[in-house]
């Protein structure tokens, strides 16, 4: 039994001005360990009440109402992940970056499962559960090289990582599940006592740097017009190019481009470009070569022109469009 705890104590964590932005709700793993000190002894979820007369951080009865189902779905999947890794398995809590990424996809599946309201418009449920994933999404792809897939340390992500953890959950879902559903691909990765990386390879069948440079390229080339790519190079599940661009119409401020990735441009002249790479992000490129122009060579050095450390795994995911 989950126990849902409604109280002002959570508002409070949103800071003066909401500095911390809004805390909507959250689990503690600690609960589900009644002999320490502090827990619960139970499954417990934590949220916010709308206070829309609060003079720190207002929080109106539509967010509230709006927003907690969601969160709701969110922090069950990290109460379900806690449960089989550490208590039924004894093993450590999943990654974070992966964690995040599941309980987003959780959202998205709330969004696609629960029907919409009586009344309201087709597809209204969906929007609620899934656009702030889109939204996330969007961020991290226009400017895939800011920001982490693989979180460092006890962050918790930012906004375009956690759309990066989600569309990398997502792609997976997409493509790893065999003869299941979408939810095969979450449960086998839910129900072990690996975690990150290794929890992805344990899935899959493949190194994770290699499935890390293919998801990149499908979140660039996903639905990419007149050309034909491997089956991997897209989501099946979402029509991306379609989504992001009703979004540009209906807020050019929030969503500047039709598509958020703009590939750096080069051909077969000499060309550099320094930038700095984090834990499973990437830059892209495109190169246009004429027919029987000069090989292309790719060369990733340290700034002082050195080879990057093998430590690092850098890799290179290359695909012939035309």
């Amino acid at each position: 039994m989950v126990i849902a705890l409604l109280t002002p104590a959570v508002n409070r964590l949103s800071g003066a001005g909401c500095a911390n932005g809004i805390v909507l709700g959250y689990f503690s793993g600690l609960d589900l360990a009644p002999g320490e000190p502090g827990s619960n002894g139970g499954e417990v979820f934590f949220s916010l009440v709308p206070d829309p007369a609060s003079a720190t951080c207002p929080v109106s009865k539509s967010l509230a109402v709006e927003q907690l189902p969601v969160t709701f779905m969110h922090e069950l999947q990290h109460m379900i992940s806690y449960n089989q890794h550490v208590l039924v398995r004894g093993g450590d809590p999943e990654a974070t970056w992966l964690n995040e990424g599941l309980s987003h996809f959780a959202e998205e599946l709330g969004g696609r499962r629960i029907p919409d309201a009586p009344g309201s418009a087709p597809g209204s449920r969906r929007n609620q559960f899934a656009f702030t994933n889109v939204d996330n999404a969007y961020g991290f792809l226009l400017d895939t090289d800011r920001w982490w897939l693989v979180m460092p340390g006890l962050s918790t992500g930012a906004p375009e990582e956690r759309g990066a953890a989600w569309l990398f959950v997502r792609w997976l879902a997409d493509h790893f599940a065999g003869t299941g559903d979408e939810t095969t691909v979450t449960r086998r990765l839910v129900a072990t006592s690996a975690t990150g990386a290794v929890n992805v390879e344990q899935l899959t069948g493949r190194p994770f740097d290699e499935l890390v440079g293919t998801w990149l390229l499908a979140s660039h080339l996903d639905d990419t017009p007149g050309a034909t790519l491997p089956p991997l190079l897209g989501y099946p599940s979402w029509e991306f190019r379609r989504t992001f661009e009703s979004l540009r119409r209906q807020d050019p401020g929030r969503f500047p481009r039709a598509w958020p990735v703009v590939p750096l441009e080069a051909d077969d002249r000499a060309f550099a470009r320094r930038f700095t790479l984090r834990g499973g992000s990437g830059l892209f490129a495109r190169v246009q070569q004429p027919p029987g122009g000069r090989h292309a060579h790719l060369r990733l050095t340290t700034p002082d022109g050195q080879p990057v450390a093998a430590l690092a795994v850098p890799r290179a995911a290359i695909v012939r469009l035309r």
